[in-house]
């Protein structure tokens, strides 16, 4: 009998530490789903979900583990198997679920970040709206024989990249200055760089990157 509640207790415990709440489950907000936050309230939920199931899974999983390592014989031990049993259960349940957890929060993450734009969203925005921010941004088909097109006047393709719609006019800004942001990341923002593509619309927007 005394081995059937050591089982019995040892389970409990390694259950009881693997809790949500060890994680800091209580910290998530739950009064707003992140649809209806604002970007950088729906990134700070996803981060801290993302951070909530990645120590949870964590626990859950060591869990797991001691308790495959320690399973009782159930020639010897019948009632301990069925308290090992029944943890076990438990703690994958709960690992599994917090894996889930983890995936929904990077979706999180990805869909606040995409709504608030790359890094230097000002400037992009001050490079298709002019430093005043008073023009319409529409550039479409301006420069050499109406090659430059689409919110940043890019031709296609612009420097390996394609649009992301059906061309640079018709695609989300947002997109667009994605790909932007990235092309001229990989190039440092380097004034040279800049200047060569933006050479008019760069240099008063300068500030902003």
């Amino acid at each position: 009998m005394h081995r059937t509640v050591l089982v019995a207790v040892l389970s409990t415990i390694a259950v009881w530490l693997a809790a949500p709440q060890a994680a800091g489950a209580h910290m998530l907000p739950r009064s707003v789903p992140p649809s209806r936050m604002s970007p950088q309230g729906e990134l700070d939920y996803g981060l801290a979900t993302e951070r909530h199931a990645r120590l949870a899974a964590r626990r859950w999983g060591a869990a797991l583990r001691w308790l495959t390592r320690h399973r009782p014989s159930p020639q010897l031990d019948l009632m301990g198997t069925f308290h090992w049993q029944l943890a076990r259960d438990h703690a994958a349940i709960m690992l599994r679920g917090h894996l889930w957890l983890g995936r929904y929060g990077a979706r999180v993450v990805s869909g606040a970040r995409a709504r608030m734009g790359p890094a230097h969203l000002t400037g992009w925005r001050c490079i298709t709206h002019g430093s005043h921010f008073d023009d319409t941004g529409a550039h479409e088909g301006n420069g050499y024989y109406g090659q430059y097109a689409g919110p940043l006047g890019m031709t296609t393709p612009w420097l390996g990249q394609m649009p992301p719609g059906r061309d640079w006019v018709h695609s989300d800004p947002l997109a667009v200055y994605e790909i932007a942001e990235k092309v001229a990341a990989r190039h440092g923002f380097g004034e040279s760089f800049m200047i060569g593509q933006w050479p008019n619309t760069y240099p008063p927007c300068r500030a902003y990157f």
